[in-house]
């Protein structure tokens, strides 16, 4: 139920190249959508309860019901399909399930998540890994916001706007940097922080940006990355010169120089988010070598 959203269609995807059935709805239909439909997925455009009792006779099994926090409790779909005692999903549910089934990493943080997922996934790809992807972003090299592998890994996007991404178990939880956002849901800075520190405790190993003061103080980092110091972080990229369309700067681990990078994108802020990347692919044994290139 709203199959056009950019955190749904990135799952129906990614279910459909796996070989599910899969059936959508939404008001409109936008390039997201067209590309499901190119993938085999059923569209439907509207949200009538008429969709949901279509399904039931069409197919033998009872379909599985996906809803986001945006699909309202007065929705035609989700009241029939709560009307015949569907199974019904939050999307978040999926998700959870598809990062528990697969070596994964998954980003959130209040800003550069997006662009992180995105970095990740690239490097991974262009190494070779094969990796599956689930984000809230167009990714260049993939042509979509999402992304099916033949790799172990997994690379998710882990929105925290409505406190669903603490269902997440990840092997490796990324955290670019946190302050007070998503008013609705969070009244206050601490009640984020307990949100984003039980995200964080569900995983294997968290990595995270010493560069944030609100990380660095409320949380307790497997590794930290930073591109101000050397010292008491794991990974570090101290930039050498910044031009309109790239950065230059000195990677470092451990303390140890290891070579000067060239990242095609302007910013400080993006320098640490590809090294927030550079550091996720590293502690999955990517070579240095293979993340250069």
């Amino acid at each position: 139920i709203g199959l056009g959203g950019v955190g749904m269609s990135a799952l129906a995807l990614i279910l459909a190249e796996r070989g599910h059935i899969i059936s959508g709805s939404d008001q409109q239909i936008n390039p997201r959508i067209s590309q499901l439909i190119e993938k085999g997925v059923n569209f439907f455009k509207g949200q009538k309860d008429s969709n949901i009792y279509l399904l039931c006779k069409k197919y033998e099994i009872s379909p599985l019901i996906i809803k986001s926090s945006a699909i309202p409790l007065n929705n035609p779909e989700l009241k029939a399909a709560e009307n015949l005692r569907l199974e019904i999903w939050h999307r978040s549910d999926l998700l959870a399930k598809l990062i528990k089934e697969q070596t994964s990493i998954a980003v959130g943080g209040s800003h550069g998540k997006t662009t992180t997922s995105t970095f990740i996934s690239t490097l991974l790809e262009k190494a070779n890994q094969g990796p599956t992807a689930a984000i809230a972003g167009y990714v260049p090299c993939f042509g979509s916001n999402s992304h099916v592998g033949n790799g172990d890994i997994l690379v998710a996007e882990a929105d925290e706007s409505d406190g669903t991404l603490v269902k997440f178990q990840a092997n490796c939880s990324v955290i670019t940097n946190l302050e007070l956002d998503h008013t609705d849901h969070y009244p206050n800075l601490n009640e984020l922080i307990k949100t984003m520190q039980k995200f964080a405790e569900g995983s294997k190993s968290l990595l995270a940006n010493y560069d944030c003061r609100i990380l660095r103080n409320n949380f307790k980092a497997s590794a930290w990355w930073s591109i101000n110091n050397i010292e008491d972080v794991d990974f570090a990229a101290i930039p050498i010169a910044l031009y309109g369309d790239q950065t230059i700067a000195d990677f470092y681990e451990k303390g140890e120089l290891i070579s000067r990078i060239q990242i095609p994108v302007p910013g400080l802020h993006n320098l640490s988010n590809a090294l927030g990347a550079i550091s996720a692919c590293r502690l999955q044994n990517i070579s240095f070598k293979e993340i250069k290139k």
